[in-house]
């Protein structure tokens, strides 16, 4: 188990208005879509013809020590590499996904990227979408949102004594915990393993 503390929000866009966010690092042929929204009336859009890069402004994340990039996402017709997320650490951009296939095509769909790396804990973080588009290929994007934490330095594990058992384990059924005074920065989970300690799964409360 470990603790963080939430340091604030840093950086957020519902693509609202215009895309000021987005120009301070160079041009983009992105656009603002009145289609392609999940909340409000509008979100940004990359299809053939408006696509390459698309790159936040400086973003200052000195101070943290966890990154969470969340956003929505409407995919149409996209193979893995048709859209890339980057990260900037003051030096270089650098691949951290793979997201065009991602998810289920033409709807709505949520990703969450947390990044512990210290190497974009730095005053000009930056975001970049790169999108290579095809015909008949789009995607749109909203509701973008970077939280930072900083770790309170705590952190634990706690392991059950072994369980011995003579017939083969088929599957376990109602695991359940109860948590208090958590949220989704404390990083709280439960692993079950049937070798010793040798592999570790993810068991979910319930």
């Amino acid at each position: 188990i470990s603790f963080y503390s939430v340091l604030g929000n840093p950086f957020s866009d519902n693509f609202e208005g215009t895309l000021a966010n987005w120009d301070g690092n160079g041009a983009t042929a992105w656009d603002l879509s009145a289609t392609y929204n999940h909340s409000g009336s509008q979100g940004v859009r990359a299809n053939n013809g408006n696509e390459g890069d698309f790159t936040s402004d400086n973003i200052d994340l000195t101070g943290a020590t966890k990154i969470n990039l969340s956003f929505w996402y409407y995919p149409i017709g996209l193979e893995d590499a048709d859209v890339d997320v980057y990260f900037y650490n003051g030096a270089s951009y650098v691949l951290i996904d793979n997201i065009g296939s991602d998810g289920v095509q033409n709807q709505w769909n949520s990703l969450e990227l947390e990044i512990t790396d210290a190497q974009y804990f730095v005053s000009n973080f930056r975001v970049r979408f790169n999108a290579n588009m095809g015909a008949g290929e789009t995607f749109g994007l909203d509701d973008l949102n970077i939280t930072i934490s900083s770790s309170s330095g705590n952190s634990a594990n706690f392991t059950s004594y072994a369980i011995n058992t003579s017939e083969s384990i088929m599957e376990f059924r109602s695991i359940r915990w109860s948590e208090s005074g958590t949220n989704f920065e404390n990083n709280l989970s439960v692993q079950v393993s049937t070798n010793n300690g040798s592999d570790w799964y993810n068991a979910t409360n319930g």
